[in-house]
C-alpha cells in the first residue's frame, strides 16, 4: 500500500512540474490572420500564467510567456495603447514590472473583448500590478512610485492622480 501511495505522489509531482510548457508558442505565426484566434487564446493563457504564478527570474516558462505577450501586443495593439509616459515613470523602467503591467493590460484587453477604453485598461492594469506586488508571496517588490499609486488607489483617488500625471507628461 505504501508503494502505491509513493508512486501516486511521484507521478503527481512529475505531472505538476511538466504541466505548463510554453515552448509551442514559437510555432504560432502572429502575422498569419488564420492563426489570430489561436494566438489570442495563447496570449490569454500566458497572461493567466504570469499573474497566477509568483515571480521567479529563473522560470523559463515565464520568459516564453513574456516574450509571446510582447510580440502579440506589438502586432495587435498600437504602441500608444500600451505605452504611456506615466507608466514608465511609475515602474522606473524595471523590466519585471513593465512585463507584469503588459500582462495585466493584455489580459484586460482580451477579457473586455478588445475594448477601446484605454484609460480604463490602464487603470485596471495598474490595479492588478499593485495587487500582485502587494502580495509578498509573489516576490516582486513595488517601487516607491507604485506604493504611492497604492495609497491613491486605497483612498479612491487613483483615477484623478492618473489624469494629473497624464496632463503633466503631455
Amino acid at each position: 500500500m505504501k508503494r502505491i501511495w509513493f508512486s501516486i505522489v511521484v507521478l503527481m509531482a512529475v505531472l505538476m512540474v511538466n504541466a505548463q510548457d510554453f515552448s509551442y508558442l514559437k510555432e504560432i505565426d502572429l502575422g498569419n490572420s488564420e492563426e489570430l484566434q489561436e494566438a489570442e487564446e495563447a496570449a490569454m493563457e500566458c497572461c493567466c500564467y504570469l499573474v497566477a504564478v509568483r515571480y521567479d527570474k529563473k522560470d523559463v516558462q515565464r520568459q516564453f510567456a513574456n516574450d509571446f505577450i510582447t510580440k502579440w501586443a506589438s502586432n495587435i495593439l498600437s504602441s500608444e495603447d500600451v505605452i504611456c509616459d506615466a507608466i514608465s515613470v511609475i515602474t522606473e523602467e524595471q523590466n519585471e514590472l513593465n512585463n507584469m503591467y503588459l500582462a495585466y493590460y493584455v489580459m484586460n484587453y482580451i477579457d473586455r473583448e478588445r475594448s477601446a477604453d484605454k484609460d480604463g485598461l490602464r487603470k485596471e492594469s495598474l490595479i492588478g500590478l499593485i495587487k500582485y506586488c502587494s502580495n509578498s508571496n509573489n516576490k516582486l517588490k513595488p517601487t516607491k512610485e507604485l506604493k504611492t499609486l497604492k495609497q491613491y488607489h486605497e483612498s479612491g483617488n487613483l483615477e484623478e492622480y492618473l489624469q494629473d500625471v497624464a496632463l503633466i507628461s503631455l
